[in-house]
């Protein structure tokens, strides 16, 4: 790819939220844009500089760690969103492209998880290889054993490959999941106030016991994924309590 294009890039992408019983599939994806000139110089840097800081896998690394990463590169967590893109200056020359998307409850239940969490990483890439122009070519990294198509026109200039346990082998898919995990468990701080009595804040949807009790006393919410075991069981066929 070097060879034919002077620009072209490499970007990771991962998600969080798989195993929940409530909430969203968060996807994220980190893009590194690079110049042919320079890029064996410029991806050495990268993968040194993210690796010094920490950067892996976000489930052997504690909250505190995941935001301490992201505020040594510049990241404000509470401008997280769906709605835009963040850039990561690493220096004036080097900069990573990152975005995130978000497949709902509700959504989960129609298409299954397994195609909410490709979709989600889809789009979270898609919208990062917009940022830069979809006529640059590149690689994308894909945490797992599964890759999504794209349905651009230029689909073809992307070459995808699925890296299984890629969060802990490549940087951007890392710092992908970093960002998918803050974003997320950001939003159950907030639904725990909504839905008390959940353990939101800590458990983020995933099926604690607490959470599971909580089920089964106080009953499913809005937010809770009824196609899946341990919510199906309270839910009747139109979706409410039986």
């Amino acid at each position: 790819m070097k060879a034919n294009f002077p620009k072209f890039f490499l970007a990771g992408a991962d998600e969080v939220g798989r195993g929940p019983l409530a909430g969203q599939v968060v996807g994220a994806s980190a893009l590194l844009f690079l110049e042919q000139e320079s890029a064996e110089e410029d991806l050495s840097l990268v993968v040194k500089g993210l690796r010094q800081i920490g950067v892996t896998d976000s489930k052997k690394l504690t909250d505190k760690k995941r935001k301490e990463i992201l505020n040594l590169l510049g990241v404000d967590i509470r401008q997280l969103s769906i709605e835009r893109a963040i850039i990561i200056s690493l220096n004036k020359k080097i900069k990573i492209i990152t975005c995130l998307d978000e497949v709902s409850a509700e959504c989960i239940d129609q298409i299954n998880i397994l195609n909410a969490a490709m979709q989600a990483m889809k789009n979270s890439f898609v919208r990062s290889w917009q940022t830069i122009g979809v006529n640059i070519p590149g690689i994308l990294l894909i945490d797992g054993n599964r890759a999504f198509k794209l349905d651009s026109p230029e689909a073809n200039l992307v070459s995808i490959t699925p890296v299984v346990k890629g969060d802990a082998k490549s940087v951007l898919i890392g710092l992908a999941s970093i960002l998918a995990k803050v974003y997320r468990d950001e939003i159950f701080k907030a639904l725990d106030l909504k839905y008390p009595g959940y353990d939101f804040a800590q458990n983020a949807g995933y099926p604690t016991a607490k959470h599971l009790g909580a089920i089964a006393s106080l009953g499913v919410t809005p937010i809770h994924r009824k196609t899946f075991r341990g919510v199906k069981e309270y839910v009747d066929d139109d979706g409410t309590r039986p």
